[in-house]
């Protein structure tokens, strides 16, 4: 540690909870939210899985998570999320 450098970056373990912008629902601070659906995923890893066609193109959409093998879990505030079987 640098004397008088001020730390000001917090680890995502101390980061408080967020909400979903468009349903106020309450995530983990490690959750991601679907920038096009708004839908919740436990990682970036779900949510990439679920965003189906090229990337840049007008085929680029989101799937529906079940339909691409994801699973419905919630979360430890009650609120839905999808993620990876794995």
């Amino acid at each position: 540690m640098i004397p008088g450098l001020l730390i000001t970056r917090v680890s995502k373990a101390h980061k408080p909870p967020h909400r979903n912008s468009q349903t106020q629902e309450l995530l983990l601070n490690t959750e991601q939210i679907c920038p096009e659906c708004f839908e919740n995923f436990t990682s970036t890893r779900a949510g990439d899985e679920h965003r189906v066609g090229e990337i840049g193109t007008p085929d680029r959409g989101c799937a529906n998570p079940k339909d691409v093998g994801l699973i419905d879990k919630q979360n430890e505030y009650g609120t839905l999320v999808w993620s990876t079987k794995r």
